[in-house]
């Protein structure tokens, strides 16, 4: 039995058989309800915290601004779950889609992901093969240079041969396709200890560990201040 698709048919073409979400523009629409409610909700709160003053000077005051954090707390974790609950649909729709398009062959391997691999790796190759040229060039460019220098001084004229830069142009395949070089400069470490402190930043979580295990540190000030937390109750 085949489904009726034709006019008239209570289900539409294959192609146009799309999970029936409300489309971003209506969207202000389905959720003007629960949004109108929190707004009114919030603004209100907003408004009682504008009026609480710079300093808490008292326990009465405290206790009423404990209240008012945890009321704060309370709108702030109905808006995030009602919003999760409205946008839950469309992120189970959009995984739906960006799995299809990961082209899973027959056992589920990603496909997209092996190109990407792929590409990497290719490129690779093709960094290696350009890497030894340019290095080959660069070479022999520097020679021509020395060698006029040389030549130069021998009639008296001093050339500062200097370092030379070999251009790198992007190339065309003929099979289609096209590479672009730049030269990049890398490094690595080889004396820890001859580094300048401008480049050596501090480790702020071994700091802190050693500073909660009572750690006396050479250059740090340590300090202690009150963390306060309030939760809905």
């Amino acid at each position: 039995m085949t489904a009726n698709t034709g006019i008239g048919g209570n289900n539409p073409p294959e192609d146009q058989r799309i999970q029936m979400l409300t489309p971003a523009e209506d969207i202000e629409l389905l959720v003007g309800k629960d949004v109108k409610d929190l707004s009114e909700r919030s603004a209100s709160l907003l408004d009682t915290y504008g009026r609480v003053p710079d300093k808490i000077t008292d326990d009465q005051v405290y206790d009423r601004v404990i209240a008012l954090v945890a009321a704060i707390r309370q709108v702030d974790s109905d808006r995030d779950e009602k919003r999760k609950k409205m946008k839950a649909p469309y992120l189970a729709g959009g995984k739906a889609v960006d799995d299809a398009f990961k082209l899973p062959d027959d056992k589920g391997v990603d496909r997209a992901k092996k190109m990407d691999a792929a590409i990497k790796d290719l490129t690779s190759r093709l960094s290696e093969y350009d890497t030894i040229k340019y290095q080959e060039e660069q070479a022999r460019a520097q020679q021509e240079s020395d060698d006029l220098a040389a030549k130069a001084k021998e009639d008296g004229i001093e050339i500062d041969a200097g370092k030379v830069e070999v251009k790198l142009e992007s190339r065309k395949s003929e099979h289609g396709g096209m590479s672009t070089r730049s030269v990049i400069k890398e490094w690595e470490i080889t004396d820890e200890a001859s580094l300048p402190r401008s480049v050596l930043v501090p480790d702020a979580k071994k700091i802190q560990k050693l500073v909660d295990e009572g750690a006396k540190i050479p250059g740090v000030k340590v300090t202690e201040r009150v963390a306060t937390v309030v939760k809905r109750s």
